[in-house]
């Protein structure tokens, strides 16, 4: 899923491409010294945070996502051990806290899905397909989906989530904690096609990464996981 949040992520940016504006333009000479060492500080604190990640990740022979993906314990323990290792620290550069907020939701989800709600994964992790395609007719023909367009996919896709998690045989809890977990997926894939809107709640500039940047963080975690 992460990856295919990366694709959406860069076809964005193609749609979307033009040309950045210097954060440096239209300083004085001390400025840009100045700006340029907080950048290179920024640059060795990201360098830092991915060590970190790295080294915990292949400390567990983590491969990939799709072929640990029913591995709860592995999948946990390097999300626990990530997230009391300090990787990110505390910073005030953009790149590390975007870092945060994708780790934060990797976690997030890891918890509602692998931690709450994967005795009812695993039970039902052979019927999500044809349930799935159960709900895709119901809601193609109740008129709920009309298309797939950027517009309407976010809402179409959590009423396919939500009408495929209703199916499942399982506790009410369970049931909560996989839709809380894919409605999260969702989100992050909807934020990160309105990157302003993830430097805005970070406290940053629109113009504070790239979209370039923003997709080196991305790809760094969907390589990873």
């Amino acid at each position: 899923m992460i990856k295919f949040l990366v694709l959406i992520f860069s076809l964005f940016t193609i749609i979307h491409a033009g040309a950045q504006e210097n954060l440096l333009a239209g300083t004085d000479a001390d400025t840009n010294s100045s700006n340029e060492t907080a950048v290179d500080r920024c640059d060795d604190e990201y360098a830092d945070m991915k060590m970190c990640i790295s080294s915990i990740v292949e400390k567990h022979n983590f491969t990939d996502f799709a072929s640990n993906i029913m591995n709860r314990d592995l999948i946990l323990g390097i999300l626990d051990e990530i997230q009391n290792a300090s990787c990110f620290g505390t910073t005030n550069c953009a790149n590390v806290k975007l870092g945060k907020f994708v780790f934060n939701a990797y976690d997030f989800i890891g918890e509602a899905v692998y931690r709450r709600g994967f005795e009812c994964l695993v039970k039902e992790w052979d019927t999500i397909q044809a349930k799935s395609s159960q709900c895709v007719n119901i809601l193609v023909m109740s008129g709920e989906i009309k298309n797939m367009k950027q517009e309407s996919f976010f809402s179409a896709a959590r009423l396919l989530i939500e009408c495929t998690v209703s199916k499942f045989s399982c506790s009410e809890d369970e049931r909560f904690y996989l839709l809380v977990g894919a409605s999260h997926v969702i989100s992050l894939i909807d934020d990160f096609m309105h990157p302003e809107r993830i430097l805005w709640a970070l406290g940053f500039p629109e113009d504070a990464l790239s979209k370039e940047e923003m997709i080196e963080v991305l790809i760094y975690f969907a390589s990873i996981f």
